[in-house]
């Protein structure tokens, strides 16, 4: 075997040498496929070492190879090393087009969600820095770009901007748009036009690139007019799935500027369009991913990150001041229970300790670390219940045989709530999302195990916190044990859902900070008429 790596290895460098720098070269995507097959059979301790080899063969004058073959590394390997090396091929290279680059903007924003491993502060920095970049290129071709006054602008009437809409089931997001606009309907009375762009995981522009991020669209909702959540019908429009195409983009931004909202609200961050539009309005990105800094270039962005040191050098280097972020307690938006079970309808057996795993990225969420954790809870009693996408599912069973009485996967549900009530604890794996879940399974009563890391440990605060998953076993087995604990912690969970989902109170003080570091009122006047009518 390791004859054979060193012959596609050498194959590699001799096809790298004959390319031309600008050059998509097929043969090399069919060697690293090769390289691939025989690095996945490597023992542990000579995988690494293969890697390295393979990295020494880069060119990285031939740029298009280069950002081909470092995608394959940073994949096999999250070393912050590489995608730093990576970012700086992908700055540096002359002949991308701007679609290209926001292709790769996307593709290293996944990795950074999957793999946070493979994110560093410089890394952080120099992916922003590409994000400057790509909106310039863009702002160039499309005209009409002016700041438009305040008091030229309509008052009672608000455009919300997102990349991705994939409905309500198990994306957060999609969520917080339609919970975000309902608050701006009915609490500040404004007019809503909630517009989907499509532009997360965009393939315009796309390259050879190993892990392809490729987000779901709903191609349905085109002709869609309305969205309908609770109590309010949010008015709705949904690009194709061909953006950013530099012809809708000069369309719409037409279209909002003749519309003349008072301020455009961006849920998550990436759009080109509410970018492009924060050199005409007023935009707040509002950030989904919210236990960390996001890469916009709007006035402004939420977030419940903690502001220290890392993250202060990374505004510096990017030339913003640390008043860019609005701190705010991120709240969500439930969707309404439909559905009421009991464990029996869902094959989950009556007479064991249920603990959920929900998410939509199970499969690089849940690794072995995690199912050595479970090997050490009392699976005598207790079951584990993933809700969600996970098609590695069977062959963790394989390889963990003894859980395999207590492992249990329902795929993906639109009625999370419903699952989540005849579960008895939300557990939570050591990753950057889930945040959603977390709140959903708080408001059913359901304590939560969490490290203090990423958007779930924000979310349920140190109540819930454990060191590392060897403490999250010792924890989870408690629950199962000492009832009075699990009462309590109950309660906590109850108590912390009510702040949780206090959209209505939080986001209008969100709104009415936004206005006053803006220099404008965008709250009180709405918020006063509504007093006078109830």
């Amino acid at each position: 075997m390791e004859k054979e790596l060193k012959e596609i290895c050498r194959e590699i460098e001799c096809e790298i040498k004959r390319i031309r720098a600008d050059e998509v070269s097929g043969r090399l995507a069919l060697q690293m496929r090769e390289f691939a097959q025989i690095y996945r059979k490597l023992p542990e301790i000579q995988k690494r070492e293969a890697l390295w080899n393979a990295a020494g063969r880069i060119d990285k004058e031939k740029y298009l190879s280069a950002i081909y073959m470092y995608s394959v590394l940073t994949f096999y390997i999250h070393e912050r090393k590489w995608m730093v090396e990576l970012l700086e091929i992908i700055l540096n290279s002359p002949g991308l087009r701007a679609d290209t680059l926001y292709f790769l903007y996307w593709q290293i924003a996944a990795r950074f969600v999957n793999d946070p491993e493979c994110e560093s502060e410089t890394g952080k920095a120099l992916h922003w820095k590409l994000f400057q970049r790509i909106c310039n290129m863009y702002a160039k071709n499309v005209r009409g770009l002016e700041w438009i006054k305040q008091e030229d602008r309509n008052r009672e009437f608000v455009v919300v901007i997102m990349t991705q809409y994939a409905g309500v089931g198990l994306h957060g997001p999609s969520k917080t748009a339609l919970d975000r606009c309902r608050v701006l309907i009915e609490v500040m009375r404004k007019r809503v036009l909630l517009i989907n762009t499509a532009e997360a995981g965009s393939m315009r522009g796309c390259i050879p690139f190993i892990g392809m991020f490729v987000p779901e669209y709903m191609e349905e909702l085109c002709n869609e007019e309305y969205l309908e959540w609770k109590t309010v019908k949010v008015p709705f429009f949904q690009c194709e799935n061909n953006m950013p195409d530099i012809n809708v983009l000069q369309l719409l931004s037409e279209k909002i500027t003749g519309l003349k909202p008072q301020f455009i609200l961006e849920i998550g961050t990436g759009s080109i369009l509410a970018n492009l539009l924060s050199r005409s309005f007023p935009v707040l990105s509002v950030v989904t991913g919210f236990s960390r800094l996001s890469v916009t270039e709007t006035q402004y962005q939420v977030s419940a990150a903690a502001i220290t040191d890392k993250e202060r050098w990374i505004l510096s280097q990017v030339g913003k001041e640390q008043n860019h972020v609005i701190p705010s307690v991120f709240t969500f938006g439930l969707a309404k229970q439909q559905m009421f079970l009991n464990r029996n309808e869902l094959g989950l057996p009556d007479n064991k300790f249920l603990i959920a795993v929900v998410g939509t990225r199970l499969d690089r969420e849940i690794d072995d670390a995690f199912m050595k954790m479970l090997c050490q809870v009392d699976n005598a009693g207790i079951g584990c219940v993933f809700i969600g996408e996970f098609e590695n599912f069977n062959s963790y069973i394989q390889k963990y045989s003894e859980l395999d009485k207590c492992m249990y996967y329902l795929g993906s549900c639109n009625d999370v709530l419903a699952v989540l009530e005849v579960c008895d604890l939300f557990v939570n794996p050591i990753r950057l999302g889930g945040g959603t879940s977390a709140a959903e399974a708080m408001s059913k009563g359901l304590p939560v195990v969490s490290t203090a890391y990423g958007d779930v440990g924000v979310t349920v605060g140190e109540s819930f916190w454990v060191e590392d998953y060897c403490e999250m076993a010792k924890f989870i087995n408690r629950y199962q044990q000492d009832k009075s604990f699990y009462k309590i912690q109950s309660e906590l969970a109850k108590k912390r859902s009510e702040l949780l989902l206090d959209t209505d109170r939080e986001f209008v003080n969100v709104i009415r900070e936004f206005g006053k570091r803006m220099g404008e009122h965008y709250a009180d006047a709405a918020l006063h008429r509504k007093e006078r009518e109830s």
